[in-house]
């Protein structure tokens, strides 16, 4: 379960409404890219489907899909039966064209999957910052500062990790890559760039 720092930050990320288009689909690029999955039914029909653990980020998913994309989207909640488990939210969003997902950096013009980051999403620095509060909201946590500082976003995807890292160190921080069995951590240690990385996202 997430620590209840990570939660407190989280909802607080959650909470910002940046206004400007650019960067609202670069945020929600990275939530979906983090939390989401492309499903193809039989008709050819596409849906992105995005889960999370946290209504606020659920909130934030439902609230920048129809503004960014202004597509159909539903929200269901799984409850969970064990003790200690948090209910989990999955949204599911109906593309109303091969351009929304081409707009959220998942394939290009010639339906190619594009791996890491797409360069239109990340071309000015609000973008990269809104970027970032995404991938943080969707996979990111960070230890209470009482104790020892570490702050990491994890993937499954090696290139898009690696886009992370270098995206975070294009602020001037020292974010690195490590493998934790089948996953990519990208990580912060140092006290002051945790603290400056949170301010860099909005918290």
């Amino acid at each position: 379960m997430m620590s209840s720092f990570s939660a407190l930050t989280k909802e607080e990320l959650a909470r910002i409404a940046d206004r400007r288009p650019c960067c609202e689909r670069a945020e929600l690029a990275a939530l979906v890219r983090m939390d989401g999955c492309l499903q193809i039914s039989a008709n050819h029909q596409y849906a992105l489907k995005v889960t999370t653990e946290s209504a606020s980020v659920a909130r934030k998913v439902f609230r920048l899909t129809k503004k960014v994309l202004q597509a159909p989207i539903d929200i269901a909640v799984k409850k969970k039966l064990r003790l200690r488990k948090n209910n989990s939210y999955v949204l599911k969003i109906y593309p109303q064209s091969l351009d929304d997902l081409v707009q959220l950096g998942l394939i290009d013009q010639d339906m190619q999957i594009i791996p890491g980051i797409a360069k239109h999403l990340v071309k000015k620095r609000c973008d990269q910052q809104a970027y970032l509060r995404g991938a943080f909201l969707a996979a990111g946590s960070i230890n209470n500062p009482e104790g020892t500082y570490h702050l990491e976003i994890i993937t499954n995807d090696p290139i898009h990790a690696e886009a992370l890292c270098h995206l975070i160190n294009g602020f001037g921080l020292g974010a690195k890559v490590s493998t934790r069995k089948h996953w990519q951590v990208v990580y912060l240690k140092e006290s002051e760039q945790i603290v400056e990385f949170l301010g860099l996202i909005g918290a």
